[in-house]
């Protein structure tokens, strides 16, 4: 299990040791190959680049929206979820470099089988090296979200109805985020008195998990969990 970890694969929520070992075994198999895959599965793009031997990018020609840094695809294949990370022609952002982008779209990697999306973002923005790029990067939690955002700057800004609407929208995904940063906050700080790794470990929890942590409810993963023994194996106790 810890193999696997290192490998860059993590058990979900729902898998079984068998279910866990078959995916691994069908991202080895169609990844030693990324151009094959991606013509099999029907993927447009224009260049790959191989990161690891399990891991690669690529640029497509349509290219990400200007406002992505990238973007982490999960393609439905034989049953099995295949992420693909997909980078823009060039660095955007800042500051922002593309091994930044890099460690930050690993943890949705890690994460392809969990389908939680409460926490993802602010999990996968912690790798981030700027404190307010932490705190407020995660500030959509779904794509949708942000084009959205960009559509609501559309209509003339001076129409009353529409300032409404988008000052209520930023309203409320900015008290979310800071509800669920308070949320994460917590939960880090109860794990820490336990694992001196609490951010390595809460990458492997679901959103239920890391909201009973932050409340001090330590709910107990059955023991023919394969992400159970996962954790069991890599938290380094205080």
């Amino acid at each position: 299990m810890q193999d696997r970890y290192k490998e860059g694969f993590v058990p979900g929520p729902a898998d079984t040791f068998d279910s866990f070992q078959e995916r691994v075994e069908l991202i080895k198999k169609v990844l030693s190959s990324p151009e094959l895959f991606l013509k099999t599965a029907g993927i447009p793009y224009e260049t790959v680049n191989q990161i690891s031997p399990y891991f690669f990018s690529i640029t497509t020609k349509k290219g990400l929206p200007f406002w992505f840094g990238a973007m982490t695809l999960i393609c439905d294949y034989e049953r099995q979820k295949i992420p693909i990370l997909e980078l823009p022609k060039k660095t955007r952002g800042l500051s922002l470099t593309t091994e930044d982008l890099i460690a930050h779209e690993r943890v949705h990697f890690l994460r392809s089988a969990f389908n939680e999306p409460r926490f993802e973002e602010l999990l996968a923005y912690k790798t981030s090296r700027s404190k307010w790029r932490k705190y407020l990067g995660p500030l959509f939690q779904s794509p949708w979200e942000s084009y959205l955002c960009i559509a609501l700057f559309i209509p003339p800004i001076f129409i009353w109805p529409a300032i409404l609407i988008t000052v209520s929208f930023i309203t409320a995904i900015l008290l979310r985020l800071t509800i669920n940063q308070h949320i994460l906050k917590k939960a880090l700080k109860n794990l820490s008195t336990y694992y001196t790794n609490s951010e390595e470990v809460i990458l492997l929890l679901t959103d239920n998990e890391i909201l009973k942590i932050a409340h001090s409810q330590y709910a107990t993963l059955p023991k023919t969990s394969p992400r159970w023994l996962l954790i069991k194996h890599i938290a380094l106790p205080v």
